[in-house]
């Protein structure tokens, strides 16, 4: 029989006690066995590796908006100068217009008509005031 004062033994008893108590608190408590632990943890390398693929798509999208952006910013300053040009031709055409129009305020068409050519503008003037001469008053 062993010795019962053998201090190794009290351990090892004590150590199994512990362990035994142990075990039964894992298995009432429930403690996840090793095999679901395994498929928990590949079950979630998978999501992960899901998620850093679908953040890389992500990265990817949004540099491809960032160089658009960049494009279309490019493309509207230069329809900006465009317009801005378009508008300064437009001002001095109507410049120019004003000044004929004043030019022919100042001349009418009419001063240095011959008679039978200001009878034939007279004419012309009067069908244009007469109703249903203008387009659309049918």
């Amino acid at each position: 029989m062993p010795d019962e004062t053998d201090p190794y033994l009290e351990v090892a008893r004590r150590f199994f006690n512990e362990f035994l108590e142990l075990k039964v608190s894992l298995d009432r408590e429930g403690a996840i066995p090793a095999k679901t632990q395994e498929k928990e943890r590949s079950r979630y390398e998978r999501e992960l590796r899901k998620w850093m693929d679908a953040n890389k798509v992500l990265k990817e999208t949004a540099q491809s908006l960032v160089a658009d952006n960049e494009r279309l910013e490019e493309e509207v300053a230069k329809l900006e100068v465009e317009r801005d040009n378009l508008r300064m031709r437009l001002n001095e055409q109507l410049m120019r217009s004003n000044d004929v129009a004043r030019k022919l305020h100042d001349y009418p068409l009419t001063e240095h008509m011959t008679e039978e050519a200001y009878q034939q503008w007279q004419e012309i003037v009067r069908l244009m005031a007469a109703p249903g001469s203008r387009k659309g008053e049918d």
